[in-house]
C-alpha cells in the first residue's frame, strides 16, 4: 500500500477550506490502485486491468472526485518495458475544484499481437475518437467500444504505425494509376534517381 504526504497532496486551489480530492485517494481506491505519481503538479494514478473500469467509476460519481470531464487520452509503446509494453494513459478534469489527473493503465500484449483493454465510452462519450486513433495507431483493442474502426489510416491498411517494430517507410504505398484510371496499392519502393549538376550550387 502506498502513502501520501498533505505537503505532496496540497489543497483546493479554488477553496482553499476544503481538502483536495487527493486526501481521499488512497482511503477510497484501495483495490487496484498500485502507485500514485505527482508531475508538474499533476497527480498519475496507475490502476490495474482488473478493477480499471470500477475505479474509474468511482472517481467519476464519488462525490469527494467528481472527475466528469474527459478531457484527452493517449498510448505509449515501450518495447523495453518487457510484458507490459504499450501505456494507456486518461487524462480527467475535477469540474468543481478544476483539478486534473492521469490514470494510466500498464497493457499486456498477446502473443497473437493484439493489445487488450476495456473501454471508457460506457462513461466518457468523449473518449469514442480516441480509442479509435489508438486502436488504429497502436492496435489496442477495447473491449465495449461502440464502433471501433480505424480513424486516421485508409481502408485496407496493414499494421499499426505508431508501434516501434513497424518500419519507417511502411509496407505498401497508395498513388493514383492513370492507366487503370483509379487508386493502386504497390510495395514501397524508395529510389534515389541519379543527378548530375553542372554549378556549382545544385539550390540555385
Amino acid at each position: 500500500m502506498f502513502a501520501l504526504q498533505a505537503s505532496d497532496v496540497g489543497s483546493n486551489p479554488i477553496d482553499s477550506t476544503k481538502p483536495s480530492p487527493m486526501h481521499f485517494i488512497h482511503l477510497i481506491l484501495q483495490k487496484g490502485l498500485s502507485l500514485v505519481v505527482r508531475n508538474n503538479g499533476i497527480f498519475i494514478l496507475y490502476l490495474d486491468k482488473n478493477s480499471f473500469l470500477k475505479n474509474l467509476r468511482i472517481l467519476w460519481k464519488h462525490n469527494s472526485f467528481y472527475y466528469k470531464a474527459f478531457m484527452d487520452g493517449w498510448a505509449c509503446h515501450f518495447p523495453e518495458h518487457g510484458i507490459t509494453p504499450f501505456q494507456l494513459n486518461y487524462l480527467l478534469l475535477n469540474t468543481l475544484q478544476n483539478q486534473r489527473i492521469i490514470i494510466r493503465q500498464n497493457l499486456e500484449q498477446h502473443e497473437s499481437g493484439l493489445v487488450l483493454a476495456d473501454s471508457i465510452t460506457a462513461l466518457y462519450k468523449g473518449g469514442d475518437w480516441v480509442e479509435r486513433e489508438m486502436w488504429d495507431m497502436l492496435g489496442i483493442f477495447f473491449f465495449g467500444h461502440p464502433d471501433l474502426r480505424r480513424i486516421l489510416t485508409d481502408y485496407g491498411f496493414e499494421g499499426f504505425p505508431l508501434r516501434k517494430d513497424f518500419p519507417v517507410n511502411g509496407y505498401f504505398e497508395l498513388r493514383f494509376n492513370y492507366l487503370k484510371g483509379g487508386l493502386v496499392y504497390q510495395p514501397v519502393k524508395l529510389t534515389q534517381e541519379f543527378r548530375l549538376f553542372s554549378f556549382k550550387s545544385p539550390w540555385v
